[in-house]
Formats: structure tokens, sequence, C-alpha cells
């Protein structure tokens, strides 16, 4: 039977260094970890990183195997070969769509709803939650018999029901399943799952029920498992706050974890009486005020964004002056950072002091990729005008043709209301070649579509995408350094 550890308390009292320290030495009782069965599971990449950066600054010399990752990592690691790949938004959007635009009978309920702006993105999320519950469509259609009592919701029900026997089928036939999938193909191998010393989930507030089960049959093949859990102090009288952190301790609990709390009793991360009081007090309907001076929680105000940076940019000199803080002790944190990123960058650079910020950047904010983003968008919806004008009229393809040929382009395809359709812009270059680098561009746009339609599966696909890409040869002169982020993401 597994050793089932449970740690709750409120945030900063030391469970993470806690758990460092315990896969440190448990990696460390195999030379550099080679043949370690212990695994560090985290609710993300960027967290799994931070964490294997903490582990390296202990001093490990020559560590190789640390096992530092998510969920669905360590769900395809244990399948190995067998794991299929994940389909990202914009896949799985785009099967859906060509499910219901295939279909050789109309749909009863989504026929009058298929082409209305968000409904593919909608319909893509109530898939993913379908397989978080880890349903099957024979467990659905058997729950849902009751529905088709009435006009309507049988009708849904039915729509839903043949859309996601299509949509396996596509996903199989493309390589692809999602993450829950895999998860219900380890469960189904359980007897050959791979026996570990120790697993650690850090950082949790809240686990599927396709991550439930996971856990719940690794407590059958792991010698220790140790989960944290972050509850604040008086969590019970603000329930409304933490009623998805109740839920996942009464589960864990339900396992047979034996939760300890005595080692985390001390907040690490203040001595300041004013911040403890606030941390206590914030999600309370009815909070105490506090008693005394202090200076730990001061509230500036500014007249507009770039004097709001300057503001914060002052303060954080006066602390580095005045006080033995170091710039990387600082930490700005902004609901979202978005547009004021830009300011704040150029503020800081003007008071020399140095930062990172640690926001992902969105792949959109780069124009490379909105560039790659508006090509597949030509192909997925139908060759529509406006994602073709964007092409051509792109600084990274950078055609040698002039405004007046673009202009006549642009007239030809206005006098025949042409707004769409693949055939139609050939016939329209067929009659005008507008000095053939129009025409060439477009044939060349069909034969990059034709190419990556010929592919068989997901990693055919991408290793397609990535050959007629490097042919494009986009321009390099106008990347900037966002660009060449998203072109490495890419």
């Amino acid at each position: 039977m597994a050793q089932l550890e449970l740690l709750v308390s409120p945030p900063g009292t030391g469970k993470t260094s806690h758990c460092i320290d315990v896969f440190r030495k448990e990696i460390l009782k195999s030379k550099a970890g080679i043949d370690s069965r212990a695994y560090f599971i985290l609710p993300n990449r960027e967290h799994a990183g931070r964490i294997q950066s903490l582990i390296l600054k202990k001093e490990i010399i020559g560590l190789f195997n640390a096992h530092i990752l998510t969920i669905d990592d360590l769900t395809n690691r244990f399948l190995g070969a067998k794991a299929a790949l994940k389909p990202g938004d914009v896949v799985r959007e785009a099967i859906l769509r060509s499910i219901l635009e295939d279909s050789q009978k109309p749909w009863r309920y989504f026929e009058s709803v298929k082409h209305l702006n968000g409904f593919h993105r909608l319909l893509a999320e109530t898939v993913q939650e379908f397989k978080a519950n880890l349903l099957t469509v024979e467990t659905f259609e058997k729950a849902a018999k009751s529905f088709f009592r009435d006009a309507v919701l049988g009708a849904k029900a039915a729509d839903f029901i043949e859309v996601m026997k299509r949509y396996e089928e596509r996903m199989e036939a493309l390589g692809l399943a999602e993450p829950e999938d895999n998860i219900r193909h380890l469960l189904s191998e359980q007897d050959s799952l791979e026996k570990t010393s120790l697993l650690i989930f850090d950082g949790f507030y809240h686990f599927t029920p396709a991550q439930r089960a996971l856990i719940e049959v690794a407590t059958q093949h792991a010698e220790r498992i140790l989960v944290t859990l972050s509850l604040g102090r008086a969590w019970k009288e603000r329930l409304f706050a933490f009623e998805y952190p109740k839920n996942t301790r009464d589960f864990l609990q339900k396992l047979g974890f034996k939760e300890s709390r005595t080692k985390f009793v001390v907040n690490h991360r203040t001595n300041q009486a004013a911040l403890k009081h606030l941390e206590k007090n914030i999600f309370l309907g009815k909070p105490a005020p506090f008693a005394g001076a202090q200076e730990a929680v001061q509230i500036l105000a500014a007249d507009n964004t770039r004097a709001e940076m300057e503001t914060i940019a002052r303060e954080i000199r006066k602390i580095h002056r005045e006080e033995p803080v170091h710039y990387s002790d600082i930490c700005v944190i902004f609901r979202t950072l978005g547009p004021r990123q830009k300011i704040l960058e150029q503020v800081f650079r003007e008071y020399e002091i140095p930062f990172h910020a640690h926001e992902r950047k969105k792949l959109l904010e780069s124009g490379w990729a909105r560039l790659v983003y508006r090509w597949l968008r030509l192909y997925l919806d139908g060759w529509k005008k406006e994602d073709l004008f964007f092409l051509l009229k792109s600084n990274y393809v950078s055609l040698p043709v002039d405004d007046r040929t673009f202009a006549e382009f642009e007239k030809a395809a206005l006098s025949r209301n042409l707004l769409e359709g693949k055939q139609a812009w050939l016939d329209l270059i067929s009659e005008a070649p507008f000095g053939g680098v129009i025409s060439e561009f477009v044939k060349k746009l069909v034969k990059t579509e034709d190419h990556l339609e010929s592919c068989r599966n997901a990693r055919e696909w991408v290793n397609a995408f990535r050959r007629d890409l490097e042919s494009w040869r986009l321009s390099q002169g106008v990347f900037s350094e966002d660009d060449e982020l998203a072109s490495q993401a890419f």
C-alpha cells in the first residue's frame, strides 16, 4: 500500500520547498538520477520549468534524469509510443467545422447555428468538457434517452452524439487524441503501469474526473504519493473562495491520504503584521480593521498608464537605494499586462531598472505569426477575400507588385462581387494575370493547400507544413524579436 500524504496549509508556508527537498533526496538515491522512478508533477509547463530551476539551484552535481512534468506529459511518458498527439484549439475547431459542413444530411439542431460566429469554439469547449469527464459516446447515448422525449433537446442530443462519433473517427484517422483519451488508454493497461517510488503533485487546487481516475490508479502503483493543497486560514468561513480546493481535499481523503499540517504554519513570505492581517481577512464578508500604524500596504494613484509605470519605477528605485533589496527581489503584479507591457519596458529602461516580464507572449502579437494564422485560415474558411489580401499585402511576403497593380486586382474582385472561393480566384487570375506576380502567388497558395491536404496523418502534416513554410522564403528583414520567438514556437 502506498504512503499517501496530503499537505494542507495557506500559501507561502513552505509546501513547495518541502516537496523539492523530498524529491531531491529521492533522485539522489540513484547516480545522477539516471534510473530514478520519482516524478514531480505540476499544473503546466511554466510551473515545471520553475521547479526545474529551483532544483538545479540545490547544487545537485551531474543531475541527468529529473522527471519534472505535467499530468499530460506523465501520461504520455507511461504510454510511450502508444501516446497519441494532442490537438490544438485550431485543429479541434477545424475538425468540427469540417464535420458540420461535410454532412450528407442536414443537421436537425446544428444546421441553423453552424455558421454563427463563435459556435465552433463553443462546440470545441463542449467536446473538451465531455472528454475531461471521461464520458464515452455510448454512456452519453444511454444517459440521454430521456432527452428524446423532447423535440428540441432530442434534436440537440442526437446531433451532438453524431458529431462526437465522427469526431472520434477523424481524430483516430489523423493519429490524434484528447489528453483524457490517453489517460483512458493508460487506465485500460494499468496492470503494466510502471512502478514508481515517488509521485509529487504540487500546485493543484482541482483535478478533472480523468485526472482523479489516474491518481486513484497511481495509489496502487506508487510507493509514496505526496499532494499539496493551499487553503487559506479560516477557509471554512470563506467557502465561496475555496470550494474547489475543499472538494479536492475531500476527494483525496476518501482515497486514504493522511493530512499533515503541523510543519506548515509559519508564513515565510513576510513578517509584516499588516500583510498577514490582509491575507487573513481579504475574502471575509466583514473583514476586521487592522489596529495600529503600518507602512507595508500603500495605495498610489496616477493619471494615466505611463504615469502609473513611472510611479512604480520611482518606488522601486527608492526601495533599492534605501534598503538591502536587490532588483531581482522585487515583483510587480498586474491583473493583465497586455498593452501596458510596452510602456512598462520603455519606462523601466529609462529608469535603468533591469526586469524580466514573466508573461507568455501570445503568438498573434507577432506580425509573422498573424501572417501564418491568416494563411491557414484562408484554407479553413474557404479562401475569404480579407485573408487573401492580407497575405498579398504583407511585408513578410514582400511581393514585387506596385500599388496600381494591387488596386486593379482589388477592383476586378469588387466588380465580380468576389468575396470567397478558391476556384473563383483562380478564374479571376486566368482572365487577367495582373503582371504575373499575383497570379503566381495565388497558384503557389493552391499548391501548398493541395500538399497539406494530401497528408495522411498529423505527423505528415507537421513535416509538410514546415517544408512549405521554408519554401515561402518569408522576408527576414522585417523580423522583430517577437517574430523570432514566434518562429521558434511554431
